[in-house]
């Protein structure tokens, strides 16, 4: 798969159990590929440290998780308290 196009939105859709949160879970660096290689911008996954996954999916990954997982003794303002922007990195060391 190639996508070129930074533009627009791209779908993965499929049938139950074909791949698409794997493939997703994948591209946001949070699960390893069996085979084959990913590449982004002329650099291959298999070549980022920890710290290169957290500052590519900073940068150029949101994720929108169907659990959220939140803590319920804490009020709604608070679990929306941008805590990560807090530590955004301000310029990139990846040549993306």
């Amino acid at each position: 798969m190639c996508i070129r196009d930074r533009r627009g939105l791209v779908f993965i859709v499929g049938k139950s159990g074909c791949g698409k949160t794997t493939l997703l879970n994948i591209l946001a660096g949070m699960d390893t590929a069996d085979e084959g290689d990913i590449t982004v911008d002329g650099k291959n996954f298999k070549d980022f440290s920890p710290s290169d996954y957290d500052e590519y999916r900073n940068i150029y990954v949101g994720l929108v998780f169907q659990e959220y997982n939140l803590i319920e003794i804490i009020s709604p303002s608070v679990k929306m308290w941008p805590l990560p922007l807090n530590y955004r990195v301000k310029k990139p060391i990846l040549p993306f």
